[in-house]
């Protein structure tokens, strides 16, 4: 597999051409999720809740595929990497541009604490201390409170980024807030309430797992119990494996998969998007990352 590289401000990406592609009934089992859990997201006083009745017009489902069944991580409701994956893949290039015609026209303001932007690659950009008015995609944490003010402009969450908790009536996960809820039998992942960037994520494998030993990433009980205990409270979620990459049997890979929401049709369009590979069961934009394109 050709590996190359492509830089954007502070970020590198290991990026490789061999498409994946996301079959058509995935597309379909996303598109039908996403109705509910737009009605199950917390609402906020953004203007893409109060115009369009969703909490971003642009959302990314981190999967995997198990035995021809969907398994959806988690929902991203504030996507990163549109920028990254346009350059990656030119179908969701195209289908992106063709889907913004009906979108109205926006910015993206950018805190002075992230640490790589890609934005630039896709959208006019602007520090907080630039912006003037219209409508805006906020790149902040829910700790800022100096962007809370752009909340009733945002086309995406602000305060609510990163939160969970549409997981819990989906039946994806469940509150936990002792060790001794865990079920340690099996293999779990431990998540934060809200939280973004793989912050604070544990993957347990017990040794009678099948997964066991396979790849690295996995994390001690103690580890697991101290980061529990340290949240105060987390979502346990069963282990959904990665992909297995038959390219490099160290690597374990997963899909980044973007959908738009269509104001005039009031639905979801796929946009395609990434597949994400790692040699660690925790796959996330690390430098022994490597990303490709997924076409639908």
């Amino acid at each position: 597999m050709q590996i190359t590289t492509l830089q954007s401000g502070k970020w590198t990406v290991n990026m490789a051409t061999r498409i994946i592609v996301f079959p058509r009934w995935a597309v379909e089992a996303g598109r039908e999720l996403l109705p509910e859990w737009q009605r199950l997201f917390p609402k906020e006083e953004t203007w893409v809740q109060r115009e369009v009745g969703t909490p971003s017009l642009i959302v990314r489902l981190d999967c995997t595929i198990v035995e021809s069944a969907l398994r959806v991580f988690e929902i991203e409701e504030r996507p990163a990497g549109i920028g990254i994956t346009g350059q990656i893949n030119p179908q969701f290039r195209e289908r992106l541009e063709g889907l913004r015609v009906q979108w109205p026209l926006f910015s993206v303001v950018v805190s002075k604490q992230r640490q790589g932007c890609d934005d630039n690659l896709w959208a006019q950009i602007l520090g907080l201390d630039e912006y003037r008015d219209g409508l805006v995609m906020v790149r902040a944490e829910p700790e800022e409170p100096e962007f809370h003010r752009l909340t009733p402009f945002s086309v995406s969450s602000v305060r609510m980024k990163g939160n969970k908790s549409y997981g819990v009536d989906l039946d994806w996960w469940r509150r936990v807030a002792s060790p001794e809820e865990l079920p340690w039998d099996e293999p779990f992942v431990l998540k934060p309430l809200q939280g973004s960037k793989c912050h604070d994520l544990e993957v347990w494998v017990p040794k009678t797992s099948r997964h066991f030993d396979q790849v690295k990433g996995a994390s001690t009980r103690t580890r697991v119990a101290r980061t529990l205990l340290r949240n105060g409270a987390m979502y346990c979620q069963p282990f959904h494996s990665p992909m297995s990459f038959e390219d490099d049997p160290r690597m374990r890979m997963i899909l980044r998969v973007y959908y738009g929401y269509e104001p005039q049709a009031s639905s979801w369009q796929c946009l395609g998007g990434v597949w994400n590979a790692r040699p660690n069961w925790i796959v996330h934009g690390a430098s022994d990352a490597v990303f490709g394109p997924i076409q639908i």
